[in-house]
């Protein structure tokens, strides 16, 4: 299975989600083509998992999350919540982001991309018609602490996802009570693979995302 994982935050430090780092590794040991894209500015030293990163144009400010602040030196210096943007500067981000995404996916043509969190790259995917797997790890709540501009794209990225992964029971509760029950396509992951190896959690994952694309196409593919 070709599987892209999509990170809209750097791979410096920690990651709002699943460790797609572990995870890619894990996914390609068991036999599927992985890639990675990041919204980074450095690209990763060294790594098994192709990555591509992200980066604003030459003397812009990193963007990270729409409800975040940089956090500690980890983060890029000048790093600028997406909400501090204007919509003309928006629009110039969100198509950085999207010529990045629709690269990525014409090179690869991959069968389930994976997306954390629910943000402008969620949508980004919905809009690309690739089937997509979301990461729901409680930065997206309250609902209505997000600029109108990102609800919006936040509410109808969960809406069309193939599945929303919660990392915890309560946050898959929360995510229910923000978007609806989706049909049932909100799931929580099991809270015993947090304490079990990475090729656990890769297993599960692989499992929902043989679920996606059976809904959608009624076959996935044989790994």
């Amino acid at each position: 299975m070709r599987i892209l994982l999509v990170n809209q935050g750097p791979l410096r430090g920690a990651e709002s989600g699943l460790p797609f780092a572990a995870l890619g590794g894990a996914l390609a040991a068991a036999g599927h083509e992985v890639r990675r894209l990041a919204v980074d500015s450095q690209e990763p030293s060294s790594d098994l998992v192709p990555t591509r990163c992200i980066s604003s144009h030459s003397g812009e400010p990193q963007m990270i999350l729409p409800m975040e602040t940089p956090r500690s030196s980890d983060d890029p210096a000048g790093a600028h919540s997406l909400k501090e943007l204007s919509d003309q500067q928006l629009i110039a981000h969100r198509d950085l982001l999207r010529q990045a995404l629709d690269a990525e996916i014409d090179a690869f043509d991959p069968h389930i991309v994976h997306v954390q969190p629910i943000g402008v790259l969620a949508h980004l995917a919905l809009e690309a018609g690739a089937p997509y797997v979301l990461t729901a790890s409680g930065v997206e709540l309250p609902v209505d602490r997000l600029d109108p501009r990102f609800r919006r794209l936040a509410e109808e990225a969960a809406e069309n996802a193939g599945r929303i992964v919660a990392l915890t029971e309560d946050i898959r509760v929360r995510m229910i009570a923000a978007f609806g029950d989706l049909d049932g396509r909100v799931v929580a992951m099991p809270a015993e693979l947090n304490a079990a190896p990475q090729t656990e959690t890769a297993n599960w994952l692989t499992e929902i995302y043989r679920q996606v694309l059976t809904d959608r196409f009624g076959i996935c593919p044989e790994n």
